[in-house]
């Protein structure tokens, strides 16, 4: 479903680079509102996703995508480490090296899963 996802953007969009990160999981949260979007996105195969694009103009192609979080911090974050965060280490065209981070943050009545993603990322980012 990527693949094809990224194509289509690649044909509406020829002067951007496509990102994809996607997940698999929508949050349930405590009241009924959140539980019937959760089961209707389980039922529509819906999945949590950040998609940047780099315009070709002044980007590179071919940006790296980094690992954000550290292997022993996977099983706390569930699953939070996939399609929350796309993180890229690009470079322009004048060869500056630029990291670009780009967050999905669907989980604003959970503070709880918040803190999940954005500990590690400011891990990750202190130690630039």
């Amino acid at each position: 479903m990527t693949v094809k996802v990224r194509r289509e953007l690649r044909q509406m969009f020829p002067k951007y680079e496509c990102y994809i990160a996607a997940g698999s999981h929508a949050d349930i949260g405590n009241d009924k509102n959140d539980r019937t979007l959760a089961e209707k996105c389980a039922r529509n195969k819906a999945q949590i996703t950040v998609v940047p694009f780099l315009h070709k103009r002044v980007f590179q192609t071919h940006a790296l995508a980094r690992t954000w979080y550290k292997p022993r911090d996977m099983s706390a974050l569930e699953h939070m480490a996939q399609g929350r965060v796309l993180w890229l280490e690009a470079k322009t065209n004048d060869n500056v090296s630029i990291s670009i981070v780009n967050v999905h943050q669907a989980t604003t009545k959970r503070h709880d899963l918040q803190r999940q993603v954005t500990h590690p990322l400011r891990a990750m980012m202190t130690q630039r």
